[in-house]
Parts: structure tokens; C-alpha cells; sequence
């Protein structure tokens, strides 16, 4: 039933060739949206021209009959330019070092020395709600700002965790906290951020390989824990035998605050070499991508930029006011 008031996306419908539902879409968009599209015959042709670089990137891979070499094709695409590299690499760190975090802290309580793990787990359940103002977040400040904010504040909160004092137990706990919904947040970001860099016809397998560099972490993030909250175990042991009045005192397994703040860290670094995709017109194919201009506002003559029938190849596109 729900699906009967969805459209298909029509990016998905050019490069699929089926440009009469594209354009269906498009016409039924700007009616609720009270705006007007450039002329039908402009947009089909920008359509076809999309369409064709689209057939012919992909089409010495579809014409391959071993399945075992289209799927190794498909992965060597996401590694074919300088640009994808750059993605790939920043989403797949992004989501190993998120569900790595999210997850970790979600079964840090008895590890960080909690004294009511039943709290923890309801307060740590409780943060994941303020996730939803990313979504007022990315249209304000972009999806690149975002990004680097969220896993900046989650960096922040569990770098400076361990250094406090075991006397202030509950500033303890509120930074652990701070890091869980920052982490929330930045689970948000990666999955709007990463499919926007992704051109549409590489789409589904870019989110594919960042979604199993997610599973990746969230599989070894117990284990993670568990060897760094036994490693600190054995440092307060040692400091212990060493010193009878440390044996009254709460430990605060400093290792895993650090290792996660340090993955948060690496993870915001790395957004340093991407753009922002807010409010600009979006790839459909590989080509695009490589001839993209960053900062490029998405309106509707920006479809010029990218076809060929519209108008000429050196024309520049004029940015929305």
C-alpha cells in the first residue's frame, strides 16, 4: 500500500532508460513542490545523453558472460579513478570506525565500571533519539560539517573521559553518553553523505561496500572490548599489588575511551579530502563525477552541465541565487 504513494527515483529511471517515468516523476515533483521544468524535449535529451554515458561505462561489463569476472568489474569500479578511491575509502572508514563506536559503547556498561548497567543501557537507548535533528543539522551546516562535527564531538567526549577525576562518576558517564549520540548522529550523516557522492549508477554498490565495512565493525566491536576492558583489568591489578590504597578506588579502563575516541578522530580526519554535496546537482554516471565542479548548485539549468544535446560542451553553469 505504502508503495503505491512512492515514485522510483527518477535518477534510476534515466540511466535505466526508461525516461517517459522519469519524466513523470519529475513533472508530478514540481507540481507539489509549485514549480516549473525546463521544455519536455530539453530534458529527454538531456535524459538520452545521460543514458548514454551511462551505457557506455557499463556495457563492456554487462557484456561479460563469467559472473564471477562482473562482479570483480564491479568492485574494481568503485578503485577506477582518483575521485572513488577518495570515497571509498573515506565511507569505508567512516562506517567501520561508527558501528565500531555505536556498538562498543552500546555494551560498554559493566567495562566502564558503570555502577547501574539497567541505567546505562536505558540512557545509552535514550541518546539515539537526538539522531533525528540530523536531519536539520545537514540542511543547515552541510553534509561534509556534519560529518567531521559528529565525529569531532564523539573524538572530544571519549578522549577527555578518561581524564577525569573518580570522584565525578556522573561527568564520567555524560561523556560516554555525549560520544554515544554523536555517534548516532554520525551514523545518520554517513548514510545520506555517501549516497550522495556516489554517482547513481555505482550507487548501490558504493553503500554496499561501506554498509559491510559497517557489519565488519560492529562484528568485532564486543571482542574489541573485551580485550581492552581485560587490559585494563590487568593494569589495575598491577597498579594494585604495587599500591594497597588503589584497591579502594574505582578504575576507569582509560583503553577503550581511548581506542574509540582515537577511531572517532582518524574517521573526521578523514572527511578533510571530500566535498560538500548539500545544494548541488548530483552525478548519475562516472564521467560526471570526473568533470564535476565542486559547489555546482542544483537547479534546473544545471542539467546543461551535463548534457550534451542542451547546449555546448564549454558552456558554464550559472549557480542558483
Amino acid at each position: 500500500m505504502i508503495r503505491s504513494f512512492m515514485n522510483e527515483s527518477p535518477r534510476w529511471l534515466v540511466v535505466m532508460g526508461r525516461h517517459k517515468e522519469a519524466l513523470s516523476v519529475l513533472q508530478r515533483a514540481a507540481r507539489l513542490n509549485g514549480t516549473s521544468l525546463p521544455p519536455k524535449d530539453h530534458l529527454l535529451a538531456v535524459m538520452k545523453n545521460v543514458e548514454q554515458q551511462s551505457s557506455s561505462a557499463t556495457a563492456k561489463d554487462i557484456s561479460q558472460p563469467n559472473m564471477a569476472r562482473r562482479v570483480l568489474n564491479q568492485v574494481i569500479m568503485l578503485f577506477s579513478t582518483k575521485k572513488l578511491i577518495t570515497i571509498t575509502v573515506v565511507s569505508c572508514i567512516g562506517f567501520f570506525s561508527v558501528a565500531l563506536i555505536f556498538f562498543g559503547l552500546t555494551l560498554a556498561a559493566s567495562a566502564l565500571n558503570i555502577d547501574d548497567p539497567f541505567a546505562y543501557v536505558a540512557i545509552s537507548g535514550t541518546m539515539e533519539l537526538p539522531a533525528i535533528l540530523t536531519i536539520y543539522m545537514v540542511e543547515k551546516i552541510g553534509r561534509k560539517k556534519s560529518g567531521i562535527g559528529t565525529f569531532a564531538l564523539c573524538a572530544f567526549s571519549l578522549l577527555t573521559q578518561p581524564l577525569l577525576p573518580a570522584s565525578i562518576g556522573w561527568l564520567s558517564m555524560t561523556l560516554v553518553m555525549t560520544g554515544k549520540m554523536a555517534a548516532s548522529c554520525a551514523f545518520d550523516v554517513m548514510f545520506l553523505y555517501s549516497s550522495e557522492l556516489y554517482p547513481t549508477e555505482i550507487r548501490m554498490q558504493g553503500l554496499s561496500a561501506g554498509m559491510m565495512a559497517s557489519r565488519a565493525g560492529a562484528f568485532i566491536s564486543p571482542f574489541i572490548m573485551s580485550a581492552l576492558a581485560m587490559y585494563a583489568m590487568n593494569a589495575m591489578h598491577a597498579m594494585n599489588a604495587m599500591n594497597a590504597i588503589r584497591l579502594q578506588e574505582p578504575h576507569y579502563p582509560w583503553a577503550i575511551s581511548v581506542v574509540f575516541g582515537l577511531m572517532a578522530a582518524v574517521a573526521a580526519v578523514s572527511f578533510i579530502p571530500l566535498w560538500e554535496t548539500a545544494n548541488t546537482c548530483l552525478p548519475d554516471t562516472m564521467l560526471q563525477l570526473e568533470a564535476k565542479k565542486e559547489g555546482l548548485a542544483a537547479d534546473s539549468h544545471t542539467l546543461k552541465a551535463y548534457g550534451g544535446a542542451a547546449g555546448s560542451e564549454d558552456e558554464e553553469t550559472t549557480p542558483s541565487a
